[in-house]
């Protein structure tokens, strides 16, 4: 194999002796061509073909993961685990559940669902994975341990995602369009929370904010989260925008950065009107909102229902 600068996606891979990177899948001049050359009309129909390329490629092929790692696929396609909840929910809605033979007891299931319960994110049962035998693993890096990713990688292909913006959000699900042949599928629906988004950039009107994920000690969302992704979007002004991941804050440090709103979840960590009291009293200009943390923290095809849910239930209702 060789290595050839892309300009679309980093660096793609050829074997000398085939017409397609071996991640991506396109051609060296769809490659050059990308950024520049090519309209969007042209780009949706390359994109709609690459599944179809990847099984016309003798196997072993390959796709990227979001760590940067080339995944071989060896077969098709015919059996998932899934270790993070917002990728199962992605499957269900890229009609692709009936793929799934194991996930965790977080995942969204389907009553009736014969699909295996492989414990949780950070305390999965690798035996019983191990038993599925399947010929994808989806995991991600904030949610997932390293151990077991690296003990799963010994058996099976591990898909690893890591994202940090609603721009990762929308590249995994062509990936995963591309890697499971339901391109159409997630260009749908990409192209419906493009248009779902768009309506929404900048309704924040840029009031300060933070958005909390843990109390005691309290934990905020800062830069290079993805839902710090959101707030920008969304036209918030994220107060610890210039720290890094996930910062502890005592009260002292929140009131002196004085919020305008505070983003209160309901999970990782559950906040309620009643554990929410001293924050309450400590800020009483402040406006404490309370919401799903699934709507700014669950990546994937989720996306559109956190953009409808928060049109109908913040946008609309503070305009």
């Amino acid at each position: 194999m060789f290595w050839k600068k892309s300009p679309c996606n980093g660096y793609c891979t050829f074997d000398e002796s085939q017409r397609y990177c071996l991640g991506c899948l396109r051609t060296p001049q769809e490659i050059a061509k990308w950024k520049t050359d090519l309209s969007e009309e042209q780009k949706k129909s390359i994109w709609l073909s690459l599944s179809q390329r990847r099984f016309s490629v003798k196997f072993p092929t390959y796709v990227k993961d979001q760590m940067g790692e080339f995944i071989e696929i060896d077969k098709p396609i015919n059996k998932i685990v899934s270790l993070v909840p917002s990728l199962t929910q992605t499957l269900h809605d890229l009609n692709k559940e009936d793929l799934l033979v194991g996930h965790t007891k977080f995942c969204p299931r389907k009553e009736k669902s014969s699909v295996a319960l492989i414990g949780g994110t950070k305390n999965p049962d690798l035996e019983k994975i191990v038993s599925l035998k399947p010929d994808l693993v989806l995991a991600a890096k904030e949610e997932n341990r390293k151990e077991d990713i690296e003990y799963l990688k010994q058996f099976f292909p591990v898909f690893v995602t890591d994202v940090l913006s609603l721009r990762d959000s929308f590249r995994l699900m062509n990936v995963l369009g591309d890697l499971l042949q339901c391109q159409n599928e997630a260009f749908n629906l990409n192209s419906k929370t493009y248009k779902k988004l768009h309506l929404l950039a900048g309704a924040g009107q840029g009031q300060t904010c933070l958005y909390l994920i843990w109390k005691n000690p309290y934990m905020a969302a800062a830069g290079e989260t993805y839902i710090h992704s959101w707030l920008e979007h969304l036209g918030f002004e994220n107060l610890l925008k210039e720290e890094k991941r996930y910062p502890a804050l005592s009260l002292s440090d929140i009131v002196a950065l004085k919020p305008q709103i505070i983003f209160l979840p309901d999970e990782p960590y559950k906040f309620t009107k009643e554990n929410a009291k001293e924050l309450k009293e400590a800020l009483p200009q402040t406006e404490l909102m309370f919401i799903e943390g699934k709507m700014f923290s669950w990546f994937g095809s989720y996306m559109l229902k956190a953009a409808e849910w928060l049109d109908l239930n913040f946008i609309k209702n503070n305009a």
